[in-house]
């Protein structure tokens, strides 16, 4: 899955969600997209070696909530766990950042944050 583009994996997600076939735990996150009406993005291939690189990744409030949901409600999977975060010229807002910080925080696995060239605001 590593090596699928956004667009043929916009049209997997498709096909999963009008065909009803719900045999991946990710047909979650690709519901919560569809029902936020944005593209689901393979925003998961980011996490390496508990590393979560988000350099350049283009991320509205709704992509970022359904990653959010999908992080919080696979906790106990050490894929998703998240030492580093790097989140650099992604067009966040602090509610994006929080958000995602809600999620991984209660990890306690998180050691560096990169948070630059996103909106900050009082």
């Amino acid at each position: 899955m590593r090596h699928i583009y956004k667009q043929d994996f916009y049209k997997i997600c498709k096909m999963y969600i009008n065909n009803g076939s719900f045999t991946d735990p990710s047909i979650d996150f690709l519901q919560d997209c569809n029902s936020k009406n944005v593209s689901p993005v393979p925003v998961f291939v980011k996490i390496q070696n508990k590393e979560f690189n988000l350099i350049g990744y283009r991320l509205n409030e709704d992509h970022v909530a359904a990653t959010a949901k999908y992080i919080q409600d696979h906790d106990n999977d050490p894929a998703f766990e998240v030492a580093s975060l790097i989140i650099h010229n992604n067009g966040f807002t602090d509610k994006s950042f929080a958000t995602l910080l809600e999620v991984i925080a209660p990890q306690n696995k998180l050691k560096h944050i990169t948070y630059s060239c996103n909106e900050l605001k009082h």
